[in-house]
């Protein structure tokens, strides 16, 4: 209650409170409601952001005032970005990423996950693991066996099925769990090492 009769400038930024008084005002003259979001650099807590919508309040005579809604966006944005670097990142790996679900679906494939399997950008996403063949979903049952019994000497090093008369390829395998959306999963990271053993 004691932001009650105070004006916008008393209780916000200049840099905040100045561009959203000036969209009221448009709202107030044109009656047309707006939406925006504001950039400012607060000097006790650095660069934030917030978004505003403001609507037109009507009477019998006109428009008599503006209701905003204001919510600041500053750390969705941040973890926005973040979750952008961590993609591109996974992209950029030489090492094959792959996330698979308690169901046996592949949740996430990057690229050099797809092309050592041999499938196109996005074909992976949503299939079960067995489109991987024979060899790679018999290690993950092992792994996820070793894992529920706590075990040691999980199988590290496979043999991948080729298709085609093509020569058999080698990787090293990385398995970890990962829980989200209060579901398990398996982050498992593949480098491939048949050129290094030759």
């Amino acid at each position: 209650e004691r932001l009650l009769g105070l004006r916008g400038a008393d209780i916000a930024a200049p840099d905040l409170s100045s561009p959203a008084r000036e969209l009221a005002g448009s709202v107030m003259t044109e009656g047309d409601a707006e939406e925006a979001e504001i950039a400012f650099d607060d000097p006790r807590f650095g660069p934030r952001r917030f978004e505003f919508e403001f609507r037109p309040l009507r009477s019998a005579e006109g428009v008599v005032g503006v209701l905003v809604r204001s919510s600041e966006s500053t750390n969705r944005r941040m973890h926005a970005r973040t979750l952008q670097l961590q993609s591109r990142l996974l992209e950029c790996m030489s090492d094959a990423v792959l996330v698979v679900d308690a169901q046996r679906t592949i949740r996430y494939a990057n690229l050099a996950c797809e092309s050592l399997f041999g499938y196109r950008p996005g074909q992976l996403t949503g299939e079960p693991v067995s489109v991987l063949g024979t060899t790679f979903p018999a290690y993950l049952d092992c792994a996820r066996q070793a894992a529920a019994e706590d075990a040691p000497g999980q199988p590290t090093t496979l043999t991948l099925d080729s298709a085609g008369g093509a020569p058999p390829r080698v990787v090293r395998c990385r398995t970890s769990l990962l829980y989200f959306d209060d579901q398990r999963h398996d982050l498992v990271v593949l480098n491939a090492v048949t050129e290094l053993l030759r």
